[in-house]
Parts: C-alpha cells; sequence; structure tokens
C-alpha cells in the first residue's frame, strides 16, 4: 500500500482505538490496528464479537455464518472461538477485514470433517484449502489447524490468503494477513503446504496473475506438511515477515525422510522479504530448509512488471538439518526471463547453521550482489557454500565477510564457486578447508585456495568499484 494511505488508515484505526473501552474483546495490539484498511461501519462503536462452539460433528455451517454476520458488522470484528475441536469442510471466506481468534494453540483445534467435498473446488481449478480468506485484512491467532490422520482428502494447504481468485477479484487484488501464535500440524499424505498464500487457481491460457499480497508470521509452529511448512508465493508487490527481531520467531520441522523444505518463497517480484529469528529443522528433505526461487515456473504466470528489485534479509535464524540437499537454497532464477530488471538483493547474516550429511550448507544460484556475512557453520556436508551460475547467466558481485567455519567439515571445499561465476570477494578467517575457485576475477584472501595458477592473498581493496555496492549495502545493518 502506498505511504500516505497507510498512514492515513493507521491513525483510522488509532482514533476507532481511542473510541473503544480497554475490555479485551476490543482492538487489542498494534497488530491488530493495522486491519483497518478500508472503511469501518463501526462509527465509534466496538467492535462486534461473534463467539463460536464446537458441536463436535460438523461447525461448517456455524463459522460461515460467524463470518458472514462479521463481515456485516464491520471492519475489526472478532470470530472468536471457544476451546475445543472443530470440524470443517472447505470453507472460502471473502474480504473478511476482522479477527479470527481461538482460546491458544492446542486449545482451539481445526481439523477437517470426514469426506471433504472437493469436487466443487476442482472443477472450479482452485486450490483445495481448508480455510481459505480472499482479499481482506486477516488476523490469524490463538489457534491449531490439522489434517486427520485417517483421511485420505489431499488438502493443497491447510490455510490460504490469497490476494485474487479465478472466480473472485478483491479490490486491488490485495490480502493483509497477520498470523501469531498458531499451530498448524499436517499429515505427509494429506497436506502439501501448512501456509499457503497466492493467487487462486491451478493455471490458465493466459497465465495466473500475481496479487499484492502483505503477510507477518510470528510464534507459530509448523510441522509435518507434505512440501512445506509455509509456502509465501504468486507476490507482485509486498512486504513478508516470517519472524522479526523480538523473540517472536517460528519453528519449522519437516517430516522425517521427505519434504521439500520447511519455508519456501517462489514465484514474487517488487517484494520486501524479511526472515528473522526462526528455527528450521529436518531430517531428509528434497531442497532446503528455506528456499528462496524468485520465478521456478514462469511459464505459469502472467509477466509482473518489476518497479524496484526484492529485498530479501536473513538473519539471527538457526538451521539444523540432515540429508537436506542443502540448509539453504537461493535461486534468482526470474533473470532468465528478464535480464533487464534489477537481480533480487539478499543479505544473510549472523544465522547459525548446522549440517549433518547435507550436499550443502548454502547454494547461491544466479545471485547478483548477495552478501554472506557473520554466520556460523557446523556439522558435515559436501560442500559449505556452492556458488554457480547456470545458463547465460552470473553468478556476481558478492561478499563472504567474517563467517565462521571452523567447526565446520566439509568433504570438498568450504566455498566452492563453480562455472559462471565472477567478482566475489571473501575475507578469510577460519574458513576451514579451501575455497575452490572455478569462476572469473574472485578475490580470495586469507584462505587456501585449490585453484592452481591463482594467486592468494588479493585483498578487498584491489577491486574498489566491485565492492562500492556491498559495502553500501552493509551501512546500517
Amino acid at each position: 500500500m502506498k505511504t500516505l494511505k497507510s498512514i492515513f488508515l493507521i491513525l483510522t484505526c488509532f482514533g476507532l482505538l481511542l473510541s473503544c473501552s480497554k475490555d479485551d474483546v476490543l482492538v487489542e495490539d498494534q497488530a491488530e490496528m493495522t486491519l483497518l484498511k478500508g472503511k469501518s461501519k463501526m462509527k465509534g462503536t466496538r467492535p462486534a464479537v461473534f463467539t463460536v462452539e464446537p458441536n463436535g460433528v460438523d461447525d461448517t455451517q456455524n463459522l460461515n455464518d460467524a463470518f458472514t454476520d462479521a463481515i456485516n458488522a464491520g471492519a475489526c470484528s472478532v470470530v472468536e472461538l471457544a476451546a475445543g475441536t472443530f470440524y470443517i469442510d472447505l470453507i472460502e471466506i471473502r474480504d473478511f477485514h476482522g479477527t479470527l481468534k481461538g482460546a491458544g494453540k492446542g486449545n482451539t483445534v481445526i481439523t477437517t470433517i470426514d469426506g471433504l467435498s472437493l469436487d466443487e473446488v476442482n472443477g472450479q481449478n482452485l486450490f483445495p484449502a481448508l480455510l481459505k480468506f480472499v482479499g481482506g485484512d486477516v488476523y490469524l491467532k490463538d489457534l491449531s489447524l490439522r489434517s486427520d490422520a485417517e483421511n485420505p482428502d489431499w488438502l493443497e494447504g491447510l490455510i490460504g490468503f490469497f490476494g485474487w481468485s479465478q472466480v473472485y477479484e478483491p479490490e486491488n487484488s490485495y490480502i493483509n494477513a497477520i498470523v501469531d501464535n498458531i499451530e498448524i500440524i499436517g499429515q505427509p499424505f494429506n497436506v502439501g503446504y501448512g501456509l499457503m498464500t497466492g493467487s487462486d487457481s491451478r493455471g490458465l491460457p493466459e497465465g495466473v496473475p500475481f496479487a499484492n499480497i502483505d503477510i507477518s508470521v510470528t510464534n507459530s509452529y509448523f510441522a509435518n506438511c507434505a512440501w512445506y511448512g509455509a509456502v509465501i508465493m504468486m507476490i507482485k508487490k509486498g512486504n513478508v515477515v516470517v519472524g522479526t527481531k523480538k523473540n517472536d520467531g517460528n519453528t519449522f520441522v519437516s517430516p522425517d525422510g521427505w519434504s521439500y523444505g520447511n519455508l519456501g518463497f517462489w514465484h514474487f517480484v517488487n517484494t520486501k522479504i524479511s526472515v528473522v529469528g526462526n528455527h528450521f529443522q529436518g531430517q531428509g528433505g528434497r531442497n532446503g530448509g528455506l528456499d528462496l526461487f524468485s520465478a521456478p515456473y514462469l511459464a505459469h504466470h502472467q509477466a509482473a512488471a518489476q518497479n524496484f528489485a526484492s529485498v530479501a534479509t536473513i538473519e539471527h535464524n538457526t538451521f539444523d538439518v540432515s540429508n537436506f540437499v542443502s540448509a539453504i537454497i537461493i535461486n534468482d532464477n526470474r533473470r532468465f526471463e528478464y535480464p533487464e530488471d534489477e537481480p533480487m538483493r539478499v543479505q544473510l547474516k549472523s544465522n547459525r547453521i548446522h549440517t549433518d550429511g547435507n550436499t550443502m550448507a548454502l547454494i547461491g544460484l544466479n545471485v547478483d550482489r548477495t552478501i554472506i556475512r557473520n554466520n556460523k557453520f557446523t556439522g558435515n556436508a559436501a560442500k559449505g557454500l556452492l556458488l554457480l551460475g547456470e545458463g547465460d547467466v552470473y553468478n556476481e558481485n558478492g561478499l563472504i565477510l567474517g563467517n565462521n567455519f571452523s567447526n565446520a567439515i566439509y568433504s570438498v571445499a568450504t566455498v566452492h564457486f563453480g562455472v559462471n561465476t565472477r567478482n566475489w570477494t571473501i575475507v578469510g578467517g577460519n574458513l576451514g578447508e579451501s575455497v575452490w575457485d572455478e569462476g572469473e576475477n574472485n578475490r580470495i584472501t586469507g584462505c587456501k585456495n585449490n585453484t592452481r595458477g591463482v594467486a592468494l592473498g588479493k585483498t578487498i581493496v584491489d577491486s574498489p568499484d566491485l565492492m562500492r555496492l556491498p559495502m553500501h549495502d552493509l551501512k546500517g545493518h
């Protein structure tokens, strides 16, 4: 949203907060204050609260009725679920500007009924998500979503936040979601993603459009989903926050032996991503604990113009993954289709990365001006950092500074600059085994280099033009 509009809306919320009492059913904290993005119908009255008790059989209609009443009552209304287990069929809520809250993780549980009604959703070419929000401003907190271990019905996600749908388009193709203190536990055989975002369409001949999505996820737990605990994708303009510096990070646990990873970011442009203070854990996966792919399936989507380069900050997270391809995978593969656009900017700093039996600890593909600094690596893998460019795309202009590899064992190399890498700088120190350099004009100082004919001892001041942008990015961090 534009800055002036955001300021106006925050002031609107603040005025409403002052007009309400301090009862706990009112707007409770700063997060809920951000929900009033549209015109409120409350005119100074308290937000309406609609409480739902579980009936132990099928709560679908009761929840639908509560959301209908809350939407009609106006922005900042609350649907409050009592303690207990709610059994529901697929539910889709459109343009909800309010809060869905439970009695706490493990106290309020939403799960599936037997025999989900999937035919209608599949017939409309939509994603089958158990609880789906399309458009609006949604604050979700204090509850659990789980799939039934006995249910054979396949769900793309347990909860989805969509800014656009093939059958319904919200205003500005936009959704804002705040997710706090929830638990999502799937089953590898019946849930793909725990949490998902995007545009609700399995595919269109002209391509699926991206959506405007803002989302914050904090204090939450994701486990046991077949693909990712959460996948945040199909964003053409948005702010994404997964954990912050306030000790409110999330925990992601992948099922043993099979998954794509813990957390995935796919298909995005003009997006700011912050991943801070989270814990990633898994025992075997196809990709990484954290996957950051700017555009894995370009042919599936409509083109989205870039107005500014996407930026990702990954810091103060812990990774404890075994038998993955890599703890972290970063791939700016959008550069294949849009080489004139600005590359994604990525900074990884102050993370703790432990691997056991991995192929790599960190993979960077097709990136430009990535900064990897002050991270601590432990455990073992074939390689610590693998940096590659693919096809005609170079992996270039990056900085590796102040990392600690002294307690890690990598059988091939600590850092491997593969083909199509150039203009990287390593400032050595605790680099462990070696640097294997197959690239061009990479500056390596203070560590072993097993590439014959390349002089050691070059410093970053040998290439001031190369370092200007990375060092500028470091200022203020």
